[in-house]
């Protein structure tokens, strides 16, 4: 049986579920809110128990996970405040709350046995300033990268090049008067406005990069699916691809990463233990590919669909594989049903 490890609303997910289900697979899906709604856990000198509602571990043999809560279902574990009216003694309770589920599910993904898991089992990010480190020691290009803290290096950087500024981690989310405000890429005015601070906190700025075109990998079993995007065709995407323009969207098509290129980002995956994942390069004028970041739980559907890759049923053939056999095996195999 297959446990997959997801959100609420999440279609990735679902697509997978249906060719498991077509397949003719046992699985069984725990969304991150339900965890804490249901978990429970007894240990005493002559047992140790978890459980989640009428979730079987004990029949488990593979785990994916996906994602974990979503930004939607966050009302139902913390309480509840808007910007406009912020309750000191709420916040508190709220990072009281975060670091009790914290500890929580750091406990349950360290009683999961290793052979049972596919790919990484792992709700924290990864660091992308480790990530960018590691890809250079492998001889990938990146963008030069720096964080400052001081509003004179800063001014004098962006009068040298072209500057874009991102978060260090995961870009924010904020909720407000029932309107969502998501963090994109930005790029750093020559003049720096006066409300920008002699000292600010630690940021991440980079050089911009000029490109023919953006690259999204998804990253699958050692094999990769590739697709260029020509968000520089559109004002509103060119720093930024994710700040879509629904009326006219960019322009996507298969594309093959070098071979040299995609053994150096083999050997950055097998080194923070990812079997699936989405890669985001550039490549310039001068036909250089550019790494940005590698996203562990990335999404695959705006690859598969456009490219005609069925990622889904390749993820659910891998996920099968794995809960049969105790570990993945050569795509190339016969599929399930064969």
């Amino acid at each position: 049986m297959i446990l997959i490890i997801s959100q609420t609303h999440d279609a990735s997910t679902d697509d997978v579920i249906d060719w498991i289900d077509f397949y003719g697979e046992k699985f069984q899906r725990l969304n991150g809110v339900d965890f804490y709604k249901t978990i429970k856990i007894s240990i005493d000198n002559s047992c140790f128990d978890l459980k989640f509602g009428e979730l079987e571990l004990d029949k488990i043999r593979a785990i994916w996970y996906r994602r974990w809560v979503g930004f939607e279902d966050r009302h139902d574990i913390l309480l509840k405040q808007s910007l406009a009216n912020i309750n000191p003694i709420k916040n508190q309770f709220n990072h009281f709350i975060r670091e009790e589920l914290r500890s929580l599910v750091a406990f349950f993904f360290d009683s999961i046995p290793e052979e049972k898991v596919f790919g990484r089992l792992d709700p924290n990010e990864i660091n992308k300033l480790k990530v960018l480190k590691k890809a250079r020691d492998l001889g990938i290009m990146i963008p030069k990268t720096l964080i400052l803290t001081n509003r004179g290096k800063l001014q004098e950087l962006a009068g040298q090049y072209r500057v874009i500024t991102k978060a260090i981690s995961n870009s924010p989310f904020i909720e407000h008067e029932r309107e969502m405000y998501l963090g994109y890429t930005a790029e750093v005015l020559n003049e720096l406005p006066e409300e920008v601070p002699a000292q600010f906190m630690p940021s991440l700025f980079q050089n911009l990069i000029q490109k023919k075109y953006e690259i999204r990998s998804f990253f699958l079993q050692g094999k990769f699916y590739s697709m260029a995007i020509f968000s520089q065709a559109e004002q509103q995407t060119q720093l930024d691809f994710r700040n879509y323009n629904y009326r006219k969207s960019n322009r996507t098509c298969p594309y093959q990463l070098p071979a040299i290129l995609e053994e150096k980002l083999r050997s950055l995956a097998d080194h923070f233990g990812l079997n699936a994942c989405s890669f985001d390069l550039v490549k310039t004028p001068e036909n250089d590919h550019v790494f940005l970041e590698v996203n562990p739980g990335g999404q695959f559907g705006m690859v598969s669909y456009p490219c005609n890759y069925h990622l889904e049923k390749k993820l659910a053939f891998e996920l099968i594989q794995h809960s049969r056999n105790g570990n993945t095996q050569d795509s190339s195999q016969t599929h399930p049903e064969k």
